[in-house]
């Protein structure tokens, strides 16, 4: 074995291990080359406040003032 054989085998990088199963709430997305996941997590919100009526506000005077 060569001396630049013996070597090379710390340079070597140990193979990634396989990804986990992404969550439910995961959406995973490709586009191209480029892949990236999107987490998505829907939130209780308390109940709507009941709208305020719209209030139209007063007319201008059309009629013309007389002096």
């Amino acid at each position: 074995m060569s001396v630049l054989m013996k070597n090379s085998h710390k340079s070597v990088l140990p193979f990634p291990a396989a990804p986990e199963e992404p969550a439910a709430s995961t959406i995973v997305v490709q586009i191209g080359n480029d892949h990236f996941a999107i987490h998505w997590e829907i939130e209780e919100l308390p109940p709507a406040v009941p709208l305020v009526p719209w209030k139209r506000g007063a007319e201008k005077a059309t009629a013309k003032i007389v002096k």
